[in-house]
């Protein structure tokens, strides 16, 4: 996979174990109903601006650059540091346009319910040429896999897809102990030893660089955000890797013997090597 030097790594909490919903396929119906809310300031189906820039083709569009509208610095900013909109990034804006982007025009203050900001997107994609073209390579790239803990017991899931620069991945889990566990992709997919889940082996890592988001030398292709596991045992998460991918390159992880997603007993504190002191794995998933 090429690397995304310039970018380094993305990752995306869009939600958490808050009471925040994953984001996920959209209704375009439902969609077209919620967008009425949007259409005093925006048009869907033509180039044309009203007091906000057309919607047409924003999929798949840098923020900021829809021709002959006038847009806020930070609007501008954001999109001058290499964002596009999609899924991922369009999802966090709905909800509270102001709170996403500081500076923002934008005077409505958001779709609070995750399936209204999920049928909108949706819509949104009929009207975006690029977003319609990328689409069905978008639908083969996926996998999913059961999380098991060292007794074999299911306790969670993981469903990643593929985007245009990298994986959305979607992780929902019980029976965990509350706080901050190591999340990192293992380059094996095999969670035969649940005793310690070895048969996993190590973090993906082709270009055998450091561990760790806060180590000078890395991070690599491995490493997670922590899973924050509320105090009731659950977590319900989606992030996003721009540093790995279902369908190619070095750290394609399904590739011919697959990829784990590996869970720790502790924290990772993202500079000790080799793991960032995260201690035994409790969980795994094998992604196919």
């Amino acid at each position: 996979m090429t690397r995304q030097w310039a970018l380094g790594v993305i990752l995306l909490l869009i939600a958490m174990s808050n009471g925040h919903l994953a984001f996920s396929a959209g209704d375009v119906a439902a969609g077209e109903k919620t967008f009425k809310k949007c259409k005093a300031c925006h048009v869907v189906d033509s180039a044309k601006h009203r007091v906000g820039p057309s919607l047409q083709n924003v999929m798949g569009r840098p923020p900021g650059t829809a021709e002959g509208y006038k847009y806020s610095k930070a609007m501008k900013a954001y999109g001058e540091s290499g964002v596009v909109w999609d899924a991922a990034t369009l999802d966090p804006y709905l909800e509270k346009p102001r709170t996403a982007l500081k500076g923002t025009k934008m005077a409505f203050p958001g779709l609070k319910k995750p399936e209204d900001r999920a049928n909108v997107i949706a819509y949104l994609m009929q009207f975006s040429e690029q977003a319609a073209a990328s689409e069905p390579a978008a639908e083969m790239a996926m996998a999913q896999g059961e999380i098991v803990n060292n007794a074999g017991e299911k306790i969670g899931t993981v469903e990643l897809r593929q985007g245009p620069k990298g994986v959305v991945v979607n992780i929902k889990a019980a029976g965990l102990s509350p706080g901050y566990h190591g999340l990192h992709f293992h380059r094996v997919g095999d969670c035969s030893d649940q005793a310690a889940f070895k048969s996993a082996e190590g973090h993906v890592d082709p270009q055998s660089k450091p561990h760790g988001f806060l180590n000078a030398d890395g991070p690599h292709e491995g490493d997670l955000p922590n899973l924050i596991v509320a105090a009731d045992g659950t977590v319900e998460v989606e992030l996003y890797s721009a540093m790995v991918s279902l369908t190619d390159g070095e750290a394609n992880l399904l590739d011919e013997d697959g990829s784990a997603l590996i869970i720790h007993a502790n924290p990772d504190d993202h500079v000790t090597q080799p793991i960032g002191g995260a201690g035994a794995r409790i969980g795994c998933g094998a992604i196919q």
